[in-house]
């Protein structure tokens, strides 16, 4: 390389360099802010989502025992614990798996197709247990989200999706599996290894490959329109500190 071909790559490197760090300081602190917490961001809780399309493979006991520890490890108000979970494998319980499938609405029964190897009812009491503090438990249905969450977590740590769905006949639910008095039923949630989205109907094979949207809808709230600091409508992005 010629001294003056030298010369001109070392100036291209040199006006890259301060191209980048140009945008690095010009770039608006929320902006940064926000490339800070998304590195810091845990890679599976980054990673999950919600298929629809399943394998038929079971999942082992072992897996399962480990998912709904997890849920059980979960916070509640006072360590009441009010999440109840009902759960049928097609393998062990195809009866329960039939009585609970039949619950779902016609849309998810078109995904569903008895594909996923294991159904969950998901419920809370709704009455404290303490009888120290007898009547409702106004934080049963956050608890239950709680345990919800902790369980789609160790789940996706062990390789395993799961998607809720609302979209059930709660009332025959309950009714077909005799559930006492004083529980409300809140989702089901299929569990099991992802599939590809070829093993769907077309309709919802295309909204499986457009599945990272997480909205139903063309504008969801960004983060900073759901989390507030300090005030009501003060933008999050806008007074995250810059901390450590």
């Amino acid at each position: 390389m010629t001294n003056m071909g030298h010369r001109l790559r070392v100036a291209r490197i040199a006006f890259a360099v301060f191209a980048l760090v140009a945008v690095l300081l010009t770039a608006p602190a929320s902006s940064r802010a926000a490339d800070r917490a998304e590195r810091l961001l845990d890679k599976d809780i980054a990673a999950r989502f919600s298929p629809r399309a399943y394998r038929r493979s079971p999942v082992a006991k072992a897996k399962l025992d480990a998912i709904f520890l997890a849920a059980h490890a979960a916070a509640s108000a006072y360590g009441e614990r009010p999440w109840r979970y009902l759960v049928a494998t097609r393998r062990e319980h195809p009866d329960a798996y039939e009585k609970l499938f039949s619950t779902l609405n016609e849309k998810n029964q078109a995904w569903v197709q008895r594909r996923p190897p294991v159904l969950i009812l998901a419920l809370y009491k709704q009455d404290y247990v303490n009888p120290k503090r007898p009547g409702p438990n106004t934080h049963a249905a956050h608890d239950l989200g709680m345990a919800d969450a902790t369980l789609a977590l160790q789940a996706q740590k062990l390789g395993v999706s799961l998607r809720h769905t609302s979209g059930f006949d709660a009332a025959k639910a309950k009714a077909l599996f005799a559930i006492p008095a004083g529980y409300e039923a809140s989702s089901v949630i299929v569990l099991g290894y992802a599939a590809s989205p070829r093993v769907l109907p077309a309709e919802r094979r295309r909204k499986e490959q457009a599945r990272r949207s997480r909205a139903p809808y063309a504008n969801p709230p960004t983060l900073a329109e759901t989390t507030f600091f300090g005030s009501w409508g003060r933008r999050g992005g806008e007074a995250v500190p810059n901390s450590p």
